[in-house]
This record gives C-alpha cells, structure tokens and sequence, in this order.
C-alpha cells in the first residue's frame, strides 16, 4: 500500500479569523480545487515554508500555526513567532518544555499544540528524551521584525527522529512561474523569492539553463559509473586469465572458462551500458513527445547541454523558447532529477501556461519520472484529470472549518 511523503498538513488561523484546515494525503497525487480566494495558494505556501530546509522566506500572515506529520511519524510544527520579545519567548520556551514530555507528541492536535505552546516564541534545542528542536528564522527583510520558527516532534524510539528534515523529505515549490526547490540554490535564495513579475522571465531563464547544467552533470556521471564497471569486469577478467593459465589447470578446461567468463563480461557490461543508455533516451523521447506538435527534437547545444532542434535543423536556445516550453522543461528536468529522491512537488496552477493536451499528459510522466515523488497541486483546469493516474481531488472548502 502507498504510504505518501506527507500524510497530513493542517493550518490555523492564516486568515487572522480561526480557521483551521486539515488535508490528509492518500495518493503520490493530490488535486486541490475551489473558488478563487478559498485559500489554495496560502495553503501551499505555508506547506512549502513548514518544509524548506532551511526556512524559506517568512509568509506574510500573523499568528499562524501550521503542522506537517511525515511517513515516518514525524510531526513538524511551524508557527509565526511574532516581534523579538524576550518576555513572550521565555514564556513559549516554559510551555514547550511541558508539551515535551507528552506521550507520541507526533499525534498531538495542531489546535492543541496553538492553545499550548503559541504564547509567544524563541528558540529551543534537542532534549535527550525526545527528539524536539526548534529552527528560527528572523531574515524575512533587514526591516522585519517578526520571525517564524519550527518545532520537530518524534518519539525518542523513533530511528528516523534524529535525521535533517531534508533527509526524510524535501519540497519542490512553483508559484506564478518561479520555482524554488530546496536543494538546489539559485532557486531558494533570498532575492529570487522576492522577484517581481517583471523580472519572473529572467528568473525563469537562470532556472532552466541552471537545471540544463545540472542534467548535462547526471548524464555523465551515468556514463562515468559505466566504465568503472567495465574496467572492474576487465580487471576481474585479467586477473581469472592469469589464474587459469598457470600450472596444473587442464588447458581444455581452461580454454571454455575462459571463453564463458568473458562472453558473461561483455554480456554484463552491455546490459549495464544499454540500461543506463537508455535512461537518457527514455527522458529524450518523454521531452520530444510534449515538443513534437512544433516538430522539434532533442539535441545538444555547442556546450554539450540539452536543447532543441527545430524542423529546419536549426538548434534553438532554451532562452528563446516560449513561457510555457520553459515550464514544462523545468518540470520535466527536476523530475528526471528527482527519481531516486523522495520531494514533494508543491505546484501551484501549473497548467497556467500549458497548452491542453499537455496538461492531459504530464502528471503521467512526472510520475513516471519521479516515481517516489508526492504531488499536491493546486489547479482550475480539469484536463489534470484527464489521464490513468490514481490520484484525489479536494476542493478546500470541504475541509475548511472554524473554531
């Protein structure tokens, strides 16, 4: 059974006017519905926030409360911290220590977490019976002066309780054309959330290139492990020859071992360089299939980094191709990137810019390039819908309630 990344997220009170929304999380894909202003984009804005390692940007709402509980019963909790008051920290940092000593604080309410803990904030670190630690961050501007914390709860019995919050999952945000994955810095860094919609299409050209590289890196390094493993097989070859050609050995015999180890080596090696050859041609062929209704082909530019050929045999830039051609790029490579990873794609209107046929077909292939990726994506379009994959729709008013 398919147990996702994240099994819930609940937030309260992001409005300023006690509404607590809880989301539980059955499928690798989660569609988010409603009317425009329901709250979509808050939501996952303060999921991506109460991920990223380390903390994004403060959101710009107050006395917020959020809780994450991860696969491995792993509980995090982020919350607005308000103004640097000595006072009020001290005080949150009392409660704290007496919410520790709770039993499976992983199961602990969000509600009640806010009613007793959220007085007032400042930092606290790892106690030896529980694993609890707070992560601050107070650099929302050089002007701000609230700050944002989280708070990890897990039991002391817990093997995964100890690791970085990144080891156990990492977020994969886009919001209005901007994408921001937490390992990866040029999209996580400070100004880059901050830009503007005029400078989005610059952004969106750092991002792609970025990724062109980091792919160009991948492909590489699948090629370098392949002759490691054929010079291992040769060296393991040479030295069974040596072996076989000494004294006492019947040279017949000798001879078919011979013959059969080294067809078995070439056999292996083949396998090997076909297998990881053809994980490159697999992701080639998934790009020309979304590119393939303007008849352009994968290629490689002068520098050795993907691109596009167009029908007239000329390679076109990835800066010159259109808003959504970038996009869908994007989305593909960080898929592709992400396969053995375990990321939380947090995708708010992806379709934006997506011709329809393409919205029909790419929760299929993101899924199929990041199969132990979770998907939760905000979206107006139903064409989402329209393809084989399991996933669940929630329309946010159905799990909106006030206290």
């Amino acid at each position: 059974m398919y147990t996702p990344l994240i099994k819930s997220f609940s937030m309260f009170n992001a409005w300023g006017d006690n509404r607590l929304t809880q989301i539980d999380f059955r499928k690798s894909v989660t569609f988010l519905t409603g009317f425009n202003g329901t709250g979509k984009t808050t939501l996952l804005e303060l999921l991506n926030f109460s991920l990223a390692e380390p903390m994004a940007i403060s959101p710009d709402y107050k006395n917020w409360c959020t809780k994450v509980l991860l696969k491995q019963n792993i509980a995090l909790f982020a919350f607005d911290l308000g103004s640097s008051d000595d006072k009020k920290h001290n005080k949150i940092n009392s409660s704290l220590r007496k919410v520790q000593h709770k039993p499976e604080l992983e199961h602990l309410k969000l509600m009640d977490f806010y009613n007793a803990v959220l007085k007032g904030v400042q930092g606290y670190k790892k106690n030896k019976n529980n694993v609890t630690s707070m992560v601050s961050n107070n650099s929302a501007s050089e002007n701000d002066s609230t700050e944002a914390a989280r708070v990890i709860f897990a039991r002391s019995d817990n093997p995964h309780g100890k690791k970085e919050v990144n080891e156990l999952v990492s977020p994969i945000y886009y919001r209005e054309e901007v994408f921001m994955d937490a390992d990866r810095p040029y999209t996580k860094n400070a100004e880059s959330q901050k830009t503007n919609i005029y400078d989005k299409s610059i952004l969106l050209d750092f991002t792609l290139k970025e990724l062109l590289v980091d792919f160009l890196s991948k492909e590489k390094e699948l090629a370098s492990n392949v002759a490691l493993e054929k010079n291992d097989n040769t060296m393991l070859f040479n030295e069974i020859n040596s072996l076989l050609s000494g004294d006492g050995i019947d040279k017949d015999v000798a001879f078919k071992l011979k013959q059969n180890f080294s067809s078995l080596v070439k056999k292996e090696v083949n396998y090997k360089f076909e297998f990881k050859e053809d994980v490159i041609k697999k992701f080639e062929n998934i790009v020309e299939e979304f590119f393939k209704c303007t008849e352009k082909k994968v290629c490689r530019d002068s520098r050795g980094l993907l691109a596009l050929r167009d029908s007239k045999g000329n390679v076109v830039e990835s800066s010159n191709l259109s808003r959504g051609e970038k996009n869908i790029l994007i989305l593909l490579v960080l898929a592709f990137l992400s396969h053995d990873e375990k990321k939380v794609f947090i995708l708010d209107e992806p379709d934006l810019t997506l011709h329809m046929e393409w919205q029909k077909k790419i929760i299929v292939r993101l899924l199929e390039l990041a199969p132990k990726s979770q998907f939760i994506i905000a979206t107006h379009s139903p064409a989402l819908f329209m393809n084989d994959v399991d996933f669940d729709v929630i329309n946010i008013m159905d799990v909106t309630n006030y206290e």
